[in-house]
C-alpha cells in the first residue's frame, strides 16, 4: 500500500489503519484501486460502503496510466467522484515532501480542446492561507517623479507630502496611515524606506490624483486597504500556476498599483510531482468583475484589463472554483455547479488546511463581491465574502485530461 506519508482527517486516518490490518482478505471490489478495471455498481457500492469512496493511494508512475484510463472514457468507473488520490509536493509543509490527497469532484465537466474526457479534482484541504492580493500602492511613479511636493486624495482625505530629491522610476507608493507611506521599487520589491505625509496643505503641491475619480490615476479607496478581488489579475491566481522558487520574484504586476512586498514563498507548482503536471489540461474557466474598474494599459501583453460588471475567461493549469460550482449560487455565468456539491449540504464544502485538518477554514473561491471583497466558503459551509488582504485557505482545482 502507501509508501509515501497519508494525510487525512481522524475518519480517513482510521480507514487507512484498518485497511493495512486487512488488506490480505479484502476482497475483488472491496476498495477502489488505481488500476484498470471496470467496476460493477454493486461493487462501487461496496467501495463507498468501505472506505468512503475514498481510494488507495496511488505511486508517482501511476499519473500516466490514469491519464491514459480518463482519456478512454473509464474515469467514472475506475475514479467515482469522491475518489481520493495522492500526489507527491515537496514544499507545501517546510520542504518536506508529502502526500497531498485530491478528491474527484466531476467527471466530463470542462471541455478541453483536443481532450475527449476530462476529471475534475480538488485538493481535500486547503495548502495554503494565502491572500487574494496584498492591499495596492496609491501611486506608480513611472518614470519618476521630480522633486518637490505633492498632494493626493485619499477618501475624503487630502493627504500632502514633500520629496527633497523626488523618486526615481518605478517605485510604488504604498500608504500606512495619513501621515506615513512606504516606497518600494518594483524591480525588486525592497522596501527603500517611507516618506511622511500630511493633512495641513503645502502651497504648490502638485496634485497626483484622488481615489475613485473617473481619470483612475490613484485606485479607489477600498483597494488602497483591502486589496483587488478580480481573479484574473490576482496574486493567488499567479501563485498557483508558479513554479517558482521562494525568494524569487515570479509575479507581476497585472495592474500599476499592484503591491508585492513581504511574500518570499514559493509558487504551488513548486515541489509538485512533474508526472502529475504533466497530465493537467488548461482550463478555460469563466470570472465576472462585478467591481469597479480601470481603464489602464501595462507595457506588458499579459495585461489583461477588465471592464465594468464583464465576463471573461481565464486559461491555467489550478486554479480556485466559483461561488456557482460550489452549489451556492446559479446567478452569475462563472461555470455551472459540479456534481460533487449538486444538492451538497453545507458540510460538504467544509475544507481544513494540511497543517491542521482538525480545525475547520474559511476559503477562497474566485468570484469577486464588490470592490474589495472576495465571495469564500465559510468555515462552516455556507458562503461568505470577506476583504482580499485577508489570508484563507486555497483549495485548488485541475482538470486531468
Amino acid at each position: 500500500m502507501a509508501n509515501l506519508p497519508i494525510i487525512l482527517d481522524s475518519t480517513g486516518q482510521d480507514i487507512v489503519s484498518k485497511l493495512e490490518g486487512i488488506k490480505d482478505a479484502l476482497q475483488p471490489g472491496d476498495y477502489v484501486k488505481f488500476t484498470p478495471q471496470t467496476l460493477t455498481d454493486a461493487q462501487k457500492a461496496q467501495a463507498r460502503k468501505n472506505i468512503g469512496a475514498q481510494a488507495l493511494q496511488p505511486g508517482a508512475t501511476d499519473f500516466a496510466e490514469m491519464q491514459r484510463i480518463i482519456q478512454e472514457g473509464n474515469g467514472p468507473e475506475v475514479y467515482p467522484v469522491g475518489s481520493i488520490f495522492f500526489v507527491p509536493h515537496a514544499e507545501i509543509i517546510d520542504g518536506v515532501t508529502v502526500a497531498l490527497p485530491f478528491e474527484v469532484v466531476a467527471h466530463d465537466h470542462y471541455a478541453i480542446a483536443g481532450a475527449d474526457h476530462t476529471m475534475t479534482a480538488l485538493c481535500y484541504y486547503g495548502v495554503r492561507n494565502i491572500q487574494i492580493s496584498n492591499k495596492q500602492g496609491f501611486y506608480n511613479t513611472g518614470s519618476g517623479l521630480a522633486a518637490g511636493a505633492y498632494s493626493w486624495k485619499y477618501n475624503t482625505t487630502t493627504l500632502y507630502f514633500n520629496l527633497p530629491s523626488g523618486l526615481g522610476a518605478n517605485k510604488l507608493l504604498v500608504r500606512n496611515s495619513n501621515t506615513s507611506a512606504t516606497v518600494y521599487d518594483i524591480a525588486t520589491w525592497a522596501n527603500e524606506g517611507n516618506i511622511t505625509m500630511q493633512t495641513s496643505s503645502i502651497p504648490g503641491a502638485t496634485n497626483l490624483g484622488n481615489s475613485g475619480d473617473t481619470d483612475y490615476v490613484i485606485p479607489v479607496h477600498q483597494r488602497l486597504d483591502s486589496g483587488n478581488p478580480n481573479y484574473g489579475q490576482s496574486f493567488i491566481r499567479q501563485w498557483l500556476n508558479s513554479n517558482g522558487a521562494a525568494n524569487e520574484i515570479w509575479y507581476s504586476q497585472k495592474t500599476p498599483w499592484d503591491n508585492f512586498s513581504g511574500i518570499n514563498f514559493a509558487g504551488f507548482l513548486h515541489g509538485m510531482n512533474p508526472d502529475f503536471v504533466d497530465i493537467i489540461g488548461e482550463t478555460e474557466i469563466a470570472t465576472t468583475t462585478l467591481a469597479y474598474e480601470y481603464p489602464y494599459q501595462l507595457p506588458d501583453t499579459s495585461t489583461v484589463v477588465y471592464p465594468l460588471n464583464s465576463s471573461y475567461t481565464c486559461k491555467d493549469k489550478f486554479f480556485l472554483l466559483s461561488r456557482r460550482e460550489v452549489g451556492l449560487e446559479d446567478l452569475t455565468p462563472e461555470g455551472t455547479v459540479l456534481e460533487k456539491f449538486d444538492g451538497a449540504a453545507a458540510t460538504d464544502r467544509i475544507k481544513s488546511l494540511i497543517t491542521n485538518a482538525s480545525s475547520p477554514q474559511n476559503w477562497w473561491l474566485r468570484s469577486p463581491n464588490t470592490v474589495n471583497t472576495e465571495y469564500c466558503v465559510h468555515s462552516s459551509g455556507v458562503s461568505s465574502n470577506t476583504s482580499a488582504t485577508n489570508t484563507y485557505a486555497a483549495v485548488p482545482a485541475c482538470n486531468i485530461c
